[in-house]
């Protein structure tokens, strides 16, 4: 424990981040998931001073450009960075040449409450015919019907998107692109 005039603030493991680094050294994967998109926010002990903040994304990359990416500690894709409409009615699906990304986070101010939705990129649901099923909190799964059967290949909640290993392998080599794990941690106090 971190602790402040015998109070215990923070455990080691937030102060020194253990956590993201043991998620980047499994290469985001748990149990044959892979997660593409995390975030978690919270109060250590309810203490409002203390602000432990975790967010985890996936971008994808082909050869020609990850190679100077991985040079870098800075991400080439932030979550919310999606396609753009250009003043010459010119549409870019990518912000940047030679990556694409795996997750689209979308924020609506302008109603109230605000609203948060994650988006998936759409060639997962068309590369394995996907079916999406949404329930009464939004979350979403994608299901594969294969000869009767089914198998949910991906899940997005309203802070974490996942899909099966074995499903991003088959994507990645299909598209010959690289997977690149980002993880911003942060541990903000304020006495």
């Amino acid at each position: 424990m971190i602790t402040m005039d015998s109070k215990s603030v923070v455990t080691q493991n937030e102060f020194f981040h253990v956590y993201p680094k043991r998620f980047l050294e499994n290469n985001f994967y748990e149990n044959n998931w892979v997660t593409l998109y995390r975030k978690n926010s919270y109060h250590p002990n309810n203490n409002s001073d203390i602000d432990v903040y975790l967010r985890v994304w996936t971008y994808l990359g082909d050869d020609q450009h990850i190679s100077r990416s991985m040079q870098s500690f800075d991400s080439d894709l932030e979550p919310s960075e999606k396609g753009a409409l250009y003043m010459d009615n010119q549409y870019a699906p990518a912000l940047k040449e030679g990556f694409e990304s795996t997750i689209v986070t979308m924020d609506f101010y302008d109603i109230r409450p605000y609203r948060h939705q994650i988006r998936i990129n759409e060639e997962f649901i068309h590369m394995f015919h996907l079916y999406e099923e949404i329930d009464n909190n939004g979350n979403r799964r994608y299901t594969q019907f294969d000869a009767g059967d089914t198998k949910v290949v991906l899940i997005v909640s309203e802070d974490e998107v996942k899909i099966l290993h074995q499903y991003l392998m088959d994507f990645l080599a299909a598209r010959k692109l690289n997977l690149v794990c980002y993880a911003r941690s942060e541990v903000n106090m304020t006495f």
